[in-house]
């Protein structure tokens, strides 16, 4: 069930999200398309393990798949982009896991291009998402299972000399 979902999240969202950031935003920095499926897939591994190693006895649920994916999909595919693009992704990511976008080829609420059918899994979403404030201000807590300020998490790093690169994740402002 839980691998159905995510290709259910990767089919729905990743496409509609790559062609806004291509349409509606600029990159800082330029990246291609692969890069940004890529680094998404990278973040979701990354944040699996932590989960694991933060909570080893916690059950995998829906919900927290949603927000993996998410916090991922943010970081994956609108880390490149400007302040300002910013501020268009992250309320384009909210609606459209709402299911709020339209999915017709001729939409009008979202420049995507011709030809992008979006595609809404039939299964209802568990995931409560911060709507307050920009996804990029929060991170998904392992701990209470729940979307925090990260600025508010923010402790001294440890880095031991047998901890591997890829677990950890260095918060910034970028």
């Amino acid at each position: 069930v839980l691998k159905k979902l995510v290709v259910d999240l990767f089919d729905w969202m990743v496409d509609p999200c790559i062609r806004f950031v291509r349409r509606n935003c600029k990159e800082v920095v330029g990246t291609a398309d692969i890069n940004l499926v890529q680094s998404t897939m990278r973040l979701i591994s990354s944040l699996l393990l932590k989960m694991l190693q933060e909570n080893p006895k916690a059950e995998m649920t829906q919900e927290i798949l949603e927000s993996i994916f998410i916090f991922s999909l943010v970081w994956g595919i609108g880390a490149s982009i400007d302040g300002n693009g910013r501020m268009l992704f992250d309320p384009f990511v909210k609606k459209l896991f709402a299911k709020e976008v339209d999915k017709s080829t001729d939409r009008k609420d979202y420049d995507l291009g011709a030809g992008l059918e979006i595609t809404y899994p039939e299964v209802d979403t568990k995931c409560t998402l911060p709507l307050e404030e920009s996804l990029y201000d929060y991170e998904y807590n392992f701990e209470h299972f729940k979307w925090v300020n990260w600025m508010g998490t923010s402790a001294l790093l440890e880095i031991k000399p047998t901890d591997q690169f890829q677990v950890f994740i260095v918060k910034t402002v970028d």
